[in-house]
């Protein structure tokens, strides 16, 4: 199996990064910018139950995309209209090949 064959699906990266401006409460200015259209991978990795009573459940799931050095922790990606909070960006294929992300679902 080729490592193309994983990208089996489009995404939108949502990159955040702090403008030069404060807000009310005096935090720096959150700008968005959106990268559509992306090849992309996803594969469910683990839902994690809350604590005994506790409704809540986190699902994380691993993201492919072909090299790209601008994805950070403070992103989020869209896939199948569902987003994610990218957890932690990983280049395990050396060589700038590819990157893999593990991202959580956000309810």
């Amino acid at each position: 199996m080729s490592f193309e064959s994983l990208l089996n699906k489009r995404c939108t990266i949502v990159k955040k990064s702090f403008g030069p401006l404060k807000n009310a409460h005096g935090q720096p200015q959150v700008i968005s910018t959106s990268v559509t259209n992306v090849a992309c991978g996803l594969q469910e990795r683990a839902v994690k139950e809350g604590r005994k009573g506790d409704q809540s459940a986190v699902s994380l799931f691993k993201l492919f995309l072909a090299y790209r050095d601008d994805l950070t922790e403070r992103d989020q990606v869209i896939v199948d209209g569902k987003t994610f909070d990218v957890l932690e960006v990983r280049s395990p294929g050396g060589r700038n090949h590819h990157i893999s992300a593990l991202v959580e679902l956000v309810k």
